[in-house]
């Protein structure tokens, strides 16, 4: 008899262990052992525990290829989920195989659980374990499907609830708890103050100090000290809520009729068009929001601008405002994390070095996103209640961004770059960005150069071209002015 001792680790997460009856079967390259009960005994597998089996085995099984897990209820009636972090082979030949799982086993589940060690399609040489791989896929294109959410905007996943997702994209229970807990003590404090159902503008900075009565900082008492400086203005196109709209200007828009005469005295006794000439000269040009209709907020109507704002960065290297005509986080951020995340799921099996690289990091997007469409922008929701720009309009102001969305506004250098703010000072946003994004491209560089060591590697990976497309076809909405195709065209070929 050949002996296979086999540890399961259970998950620290709360609710983690299980009552339910588990059976595990090792298939291996030239056999496959009986379906093993994993009997528990009095420690069962509880919370953070570590359990270890022998299973015999009458012929050796080759190399091992996956491992699968079975869960019964206990006594046929308690339907009781394991969450198991993965499962240890130690083989008669010495080997120690990790075969990693961090996912929830429902009862009357079948999990097939592969090596740690990432495979590309091609490099699947045994047809059990290609077909294996194949299988997972098809599965997982039928559990997370797309839909259309508004026309002209990204796809999302075709779910309405989050407590209908697959465990293993759902929050974990004490998520779940600390996310509602934050959420209902936010709400409970905007009516307790008032600001719920406040109907009265807000006619002085004073009036404002109510909201952060029990949240004062620094931050906020410098704010409040220089809210109505120029130089203070200037710096929150930079560094404020939204640095990415800001770009350099080499021409006025012709619906922002500036002159010379009106800027004279900003210029220091230059021209605008010197200036332009010299690269001092900045724009930011909110026309998304032309046009667009104010939401109703408890039953006063709310209006909508389309701003231009002219900025001049002057000699000291300050952004100053010179001119103002008043006449993005949702999309790039939670909705296009969202396609990146279910075209992930449906395309790149879990043996997939692309999805083990992104996996921890997408897992909970689904939630949060079908969460967000349920509570902040839905009919009755926070956004839709308490925001300027709600329902229809919010549904205009998506369409009308996705429609330039490009694949370069994605990739923080290319950004900056054609936005012309390579060299403008004070412009933290790009320094701290750059910082982090040279770490990750070099980590991500590495990692990936490993499994794609030529052209030929990427253009054999079906998987990955399955990937991509239905990111440009769902997400970009297959338009070929999002620059996607041609980069991942050049990036093949190039």
């Amino acid at each position: 008899m050949l002996i296979y001792t086999v540890t399961a680790h259970t998950g620290q997460r709360l609710l983690a262990g299980t009552s339910s009856l588990i059976y595990i079967q090792l298939h291996g390259t030239e056999a496959k052992s009986e379906e093993h009960y994993l009997k528990q005994g009095f420690q069962g597998f509880w919370q953070g525990s570590e359990q270890t089996f022998d299973i015999h085995c009458k012929e050796p099984l080759g190399e091992l290829i996956s491992v699968n897990l079975y869960s019964k209820p206990f006594m046929g009636l308690l339907y009781d989920q394991w969450f198991c972090d993965k499962i240890l082979v130690n083989t008669p030949e010495g080997d120690k195989i990790l075969f990693p799982c961090y996912s929830w086993v429902e009862c009357h589940e079948r999990l097939a659980l592969r090596p740690a060690k990432a495979s590309l399609v091609f490099q699947e040489t045994n047809p059990i374990a290609h077909k294996q791989r194949m299988r997972q896929r098809e599965e997982q294109q039928n559990l997370f499907r797309w839909r259309v959410y508004a026309e002209g905007t990204p796809q999302v996943i075709d779910y309405d609830t989050p407590l209908t997702l697959p465990a293993e994209v759902r929050f974990s229970f004490k998520k779940e708890t600390e996310f509602y807990s934050t959420a209902g003590v936010q709400l409970a404090v905007l009516k307790l103050t008032g600001l719920a159902d406040c109907r009265r503008s807000w006619e002085s900075i004073s009036q404002l100090e109510v909201i952060f009565c029990e949240n004062r900082n620094k931050t906020f008492e410098y704010i409040r000290e220089h809210w109505d400086e120029d130089e203070f203005f200037g710096y929150q196109f930079l560094n404020g809520l939204n640095p990415m709209m800001i770009q350099r200007c080499s021409k006025l828009p012709a619906n922002f009729p500036v002159t010379d005469d009106m800027v004279k005295d900003s210029l220091r006794g230059s021209s605008l068009k010197q200036e332009m000439k010299k690269g001092n000269i900045f724009l930011s040009d909110y026309k998304m929001l032309d046009e667009l209709v104010g939401n109703v907020v408890n039953g006063r109507q709310q209006y909508l601008t389309a701003p231009l704002v002219l900025l001049y960065c002057d000699p000291y290297g300050m952004m100053l405002p010179i001119a103002i005509q008043v006449d993005f986080h949702l999309l790039r951020t939670h909705l296009l994390a969202e396609v990146f995340t279910v075209a992930t799921l449906r395309n790149l099996p879990s043996p997939h070095p692309l999805y083990k690289l992104l996996f921890p990091h997408i897992r909970y997007t689904l939630q949060i996103n079908i969460m967000a469409r349920n509570q902040l922008i839905s009919k009755d929701g926070a956004i839709s209640t308490y925001a300027g720009v709600g329902g229809e309009s919010l549904a205009k102001l998506l369409k009308r961004a996705t429609t330039s969305l490009t694949y370069s506004a994605l990739c923080l250098p290319d950004n900056i770059s054609e936005r012309g703010l390579e060299n403008v000072p004070h412009y933290y946003y790009r320094d701290d960005g750059m910082k982090l994004w040279n770490i990750i491209n070099k980590f991500v560089g590495v990692f990936l150069s490993h499994y794609y060591q030529c052209d030929a590697d990427v253009q054999k990976d079906t998987e990955l071209q399955d990937w991509i497309s239905e990111i440009f076809t769902n997400g970009f909405l297959g338009r070929d002015g999002s620059g996607l195709l041609s980069v991942c065209y050049q990036g093949c070929c190039g």
